[in-house]
């Protein structure tokens, strides 16, 4: 029988995968890892999954070639698969904002006490902030070089929930003792310093070119607004020289009123801090009666949202 060797990156994932167990490989692509462990004898059934169906035709004939049995799944994240399946997932080579979206579309692996073992592309420290804060624990953290590149992966399983300082977000949860711990410190270093001399310069932004839904443009290279379809608050201000009217309406209708809140910034790293805080706007709603009867001009109506 042929042995499949695998990569660095892929080797740390295997050793920390339990004894005995029953793995669920998120985003399998060529399906190395649980072929590997069923060569190994270290776990005692394998699911497979991928949202593309090419990923999943290389993990058959990887399977095929190492003589493995996989149970192969199309499907999104973790929605084909039900937790009594699967005691240890693994989502690996992907980002932590795909990470978050899959365990907050399908938070089984935490309320059944499920292992845990996340390798985020990106976005470590956004990924590490949400599984604390949402009934995860970090029980270990490793890094390993793999071509030129230095991985970590989060061992996680359910506890209670707590919000790491901001060192600890950037520096890991549980990195201290790492023999690599030195360079992944450097490495998050020089990336915070791009960050940082990305924000001074405004010459990229001044170039972007921003279109809406339908494909208009709304700001031109020159960084000059032309057909923005929103209009400012102030023209429906009561009080603010004649206020334009939002809507007309018949005795006893009710109006629905969406209102949005735009932010514009470098970045997903720059406006997802922003996103997730929380916002409480207050809007007051004024109304003109119009029929000949009434005496009274104005009904305020508030209402906060």
């Amino acid at each position: 029988m042929k042995h499949l060797q695998l990569q660095p990156r892929l080797r740390l994932l295997a050793d920390l995968v339990p004894q005995g167990a029953r793995l669920a490989d998120i985003g399998t692509d060529h399906g190395y890892l649980p072929v590997w462990l069923m060569q190994q004898g270290r776990i005692t059934s394998a699911i497979a999954a991928d949202i593309g169906p090419e990923p999943l035709a290389h993990a058959r004939r990887t399977a095929e070639e190492y003589g493995a049995a996989l149970d192969l799944r199309l499907c999104d994240g973790l929605r084909g698969i039900a937790p009594h399946e699967a005691d240890t997932v693994v989502m690996a080579g992907m980002g932590g904002e795909t990470i978050i979206h899959i365990l907050t579309d399908s938070p089984w692996p935490r309320d059944t006490g499920c292992t845990l073992l996340l390798q985020p592309q990106t976005k470590v420290e956004l990924l590490r902030r949400w599984i604390s804060e949402n009934g995860y624990v970090c029980r270990d953290e490793r890094l390993v070089w793999d071509k030129g590149k230095l991985y970590v992966v989060l061992q996680m399983t359910a506890g209670e929930p707590f919000t790491p300082d901001e060192a600890r977000l950037y520096g890991g949860l549980h990195l201290e003792g790492d023999p690599l711990y030195g360079d992944y410190l450097d490495a998050q270093l020089r990336r915070l310093r791009r960050r940082l001399d990305g924000l001074g310069q405004t010459g990229t932004a001044q170039t972007a070119v921003t279109v809406d839904s339908t494909g208009s443009v709304v700001v031109n290279a020159a960084g000059q607004l032309t057909n923005d379809p929103s209009e400012p608050i102030s023209k429906y201000l009561y009080g603010v020289g004649t206020p334009t009217a939002l809507c007309s309406m018949r005795a006893g209708e009710i109006a629905r009123v969406d209102y949005w809140l735009y932010l514009e910034g470098c970045d997903t790293a720059c406006i997802m801090p922003v996103q997730e805080r929380q916002l409480a706007l207050q809007l007051g709603f004024i109304g003109r009666r119009n029929d000949a009867d009434s005496t009274d001009e104005t009904m305020p109506t508030t209402q906060n949202r």
